[in-house]
C-alpha cells in the first residue's frame, strides 16, 4: 500500500512538472477567462447592488437593482454628491447672490460647482492722467474776473492680472477772483 502511495504520488509530482507547475495552471485558466471576454476585477450584482468584484467575471450589473458605476463616476466627476441608496446624484445648489457677485468681479460664473475663477481682485485707484485748466466765469473788470482754477483727473483700477476693471473721470477746482486775460475786452 505504501509504495502504491510514493507511486502515485510520484505520478502526480512528474505531471505536474510537465506542465509547468501551478503556475501554469493557473495562467492558462486566466487566459481562457480573457478568451471569454471576463476582466479581473470585473463588475457584479452582490447583495443587489452593482459592485467591482476582484475575480474574473464578465461586466453585467443588468439584473442587479443597485447603482450603476457609470452614472456615480460621472455624478462625481461633474461635482455632484453621490447618494448610494438612492442611487441619485445631487447638484451643488448655487446662489444668485453668489453668481452676480462673480459677474459684478468679471469672473467665470462655473454652475456645476457654484465657483467662481478668474476674477478681478481689483487694485486701488490710479490716476493716468491729469490736464489742468482755467475758464472764466464772469468779468469783474478790466482783466480781472470769477475764474476756475481746475484739473481733470482721469482714474483707472486694474485686475490682478492687468486687465482694466474700472475707469472714471473726475473734474476738482476752485472759484476765486483773479486775473484773466478774458476780461481784457473791460480795458478800453
Amino acid at each position: 500500500m505504501r509504495r502504491l502511495a510514493l507511486l502515485l504520488g510520484l505520478i502526480v509530482f512528474v505531471l505536474w512538472l510537465d506542465t509547468g507547475g501551478f503556475g501554469s495552471f493557473a495562467s492558462a485558466s486566466a487566459r481562457a477567462a480573457a478568451l471569454e471576454g471576463e476582466t479581473d476585477p470585473h463588475w457584479g450584482c452582490v447583495d443587489n447592488q452593482c459592485v467591482e468584484i476582484y475575480a474574473c467575471g464578465i461586466d453585467d450589473c443588468s439584473a442587479c437593482p443597485g447603482c450603476d458605476p457609470a452614472q456615480e463616476s460621472a455624478c462625481l466627476s461633474n461635482g455632484g454628491s453621490w447618494d448610494p441608496v438612492s442611487c441619485t446624484c445631487t447638484m451643488p445648489t448655487c446662489y444668485e447672490s453668489d453668481e452676480q457677485a462673480c459677474i459684478n468681479d468679471w469672473g467665470q460664473w462655473d454652475p456645476s460647482t457654484c465657483t467662481c475663477w478668474n476674477a478681478c481682485n481689483a487694485g486701488s485707484e490710479v490716476l493716468v492722467w491729469s490736464n489742468p485748466y482755467t475758464e472764466t466765469f464772469s468779468c469783474i473788470a478790466c482783466n480781472y474776473g470769477s475764474v476756475n482754477h481746475g484739473e481733470t483727473n482721469y482714474y483707472e483700477r486694474y485686475c490682478e492680472d492687468g486687465r482694466v476693471w474700472d475707469s472714471w473721470t473726475i473734474d476738482v477746482g476752485t472759484v476765486y477772483d483773479d486775473y484773466t486775460d478774458a476780461c481784457f475786452y473791460l480795458c478800453s
